[in-house]
């Protein structure tokens, strides 16, 4: 009979061989499973019936400067906490708690600092950090980035304060009007968190990014006015709007103020041509609700992620309003309840809305995304989510063409399409799922992750972007 010292090493080599055979057979599985998915999507990804051939794009622009949360937070001296959410932040204790919150839960957002001369201080030691990038930022001018560096024979235009270091930074086919430009560039401080990094006692699930700024211009909507001025001297085929959220850090009044603009001037956009909003993270109630009650009936079409779609859901009683305070990916059954919620409810009807411009929700979270529209007003839906998927792991992994082996699926293999559903099994050949329910279209495509991502700031806007250039709008009668 062998030792029992002997015994126990014997089992500790068979099991470590079995494991690591089982996780090369899985590893091997996983790739094959990718490599089916990126072949069809090469051989699904059509280009639309009829193409945007000009965009004007606004209003928020800026800079963004890049740098490891961990690291900045260290070199601020901060100790980390469990954390707790703000709705805005004043010292570096607040910073700390709310980056400590979010990073926990491996969860993107977004909080304006309302103390201009300690985000001042801050930014300072940022960009004495070892390692910093500086990149375009705002969800608009990075929308436009897209837009020009994908489709190089679109005409761009892009209104809202540009700096020199936003100009220069800026794709050479995009066009700003003199009255954009501006002496200075407004910073915003992106501070990135990767999967399996430790803070505390935390270690953050997925890499993802908190960003914070001290933006006056953006945070008023200051280029609103520019902007529609900009559309009367041209008119462009599509409008793509962000910024709203930037205001999230006003008080009641202000907000009162720009949105009542802002909604005056939409009146004035001839039906024929869509206006997307593109969204981001917010957690004012009052801007969120006059977004949703005001806003969403006119304009054509809405981007946003997990967090805006279930904080929009819990501030207009949708359903799964609880789906708020959860983490990660969402399941895809509440996701698909939501949207069909908000479109029974505030897209184009021609029997209950027909003055409504709504038509369409874009979808995005880590995993996957959904596409849905009012039937017959928008072409080419499955080519149009597909794309965006696509697009994300690219800019994820900062590469031209993706790597089976380096991404992997993190969209569920089987799930239900909405409450009450039978479970669907996903089919890698065919990743791409369109259905119908409660009277509108969808599609749902998984996103490949990136195993080590090169980039998490900005996914949202170019992912939004390319779904609406692949995409064709069909004029309501």
């Amino acid at each position: 009979m062998l030792p029992y010292k002997l015994t126990f090493a014997i089992l500790a080599i068979l099991l470590a061989y079995l494991y690591s055979k089982y996780k090369n057979l899985d590893e091997g599985l996983s790739q094959e499973r990718q490599a089916l998915i990126l072949k069809a999507w090469q051989a699904n990804i059509k280009t639309p019936p009829r193409r945007f051939n000009r965009v004007t794009v606004g209003t928020n622009a800026c800079v963004d400067l890049i740098v490891s949360g961990v690291d900045l937070l260290n070199a601020l001296r901060q100790e980390p906490s469990q954390g707790s959410d703000l709705a805005s932040l004043n010292s570096l204790e607040d910073l700390q708690q709310v980056f400590s919150h979010f990073f926990a839960k491996g969860a993107a957002a977004e909080r304006y600092f309302a103390n201009g001369e300690v985000f001042e201080r801050v930014v300072e030691i940022a960009a004495n950090l070892s390692h910093t990038e500086w990149h375009v930022g705002g969800n608009a001018a990075l929308m436009a980035q897209n837009m020009a560096e994908a489709f190089p024979d679109l005409k761009v235009q892009l209104v809202g304060p540009v700096g020199p270091r936003t100009q220069e930074l800026l794709h050479e086919n995009i066009r700003i009007p003199e009255s954009s430009l501006q002496d200075s560039d407004a910073v915003h401080l992106i501070l990135e968190y990767s999967v399996g990094q430790t803070w505390g006692a935390s270690t953050c699930p997925v890499a993802t990014r908190f960003i914070t700024s001290h933006d006056q211009a953006n945070s008023i909507v200051e280029p609103l006015e520019e902007f529609f001025s900009v559309l009367e001297l041209e008119t462009p085929e599509l409008i793509v709007l962000s910024g709203l959220h930037m205001m999230d850090g006003q008080d009641g009044n202000l907000i009162h103020q720009r949105m009542q603009i802002f909604l005056d001037e939409l009146e004035g956009v001839p039906p024929h041509i869509p206006v997307h909003l593109e969204l981001a993270s917010m957690t004012n109630e009052y801007l969120v609700k006059s977004i949703v009650e005001q806003v969403f009936s006119k304009v054509a079409s809405i981007g946003l992620n997990e967090q805006e779609l279930a904080f929009v859901s819990n501030v207009v009683s949708g359903p799964h309003s609880d789906l708020y305070t959860s983490t990660g990916p969402p399941p895809v059954h509440q996701v698909v309840d939501i949207m069909a919620w908000l479109l029974e409810n505030f897209a184009y009807s021609a029997e209950t809305r027909p003055h409504t411009r709504l038509t369409r929700l874009h979808f995005h979270t880590l995993s996957y995304h959904i596409v849905g529209v009012v039937p017959s007003t928008w072409l080419n839906l499955q080519s149009a989510v597909a794309a965006g998927t696509r697009h994300a792991g690219k800019l994820a992994c900062s590469s031209a063409e993706l790597d089976p082996s380096k991404m992997v699926l993190k969209m569920p293999l089987s799930f239900k399409l909405y409450s009450g559903d039978v479970e669907h099994s996903f089919d890698a050949a065919n990743p791409v799922t369109s259905f119908s329910h409660k009277g509108f279209e969808f599609a749902i495509s998984p996103v490949l992750v990136c195993r080590e991502p090169i980039k998490t700031v900005g996914l949202g806007d170019s992912i939004s972007a390319t779904g609406l250039m692949y995409s064709s709008f069909i004029i309501k009668i």
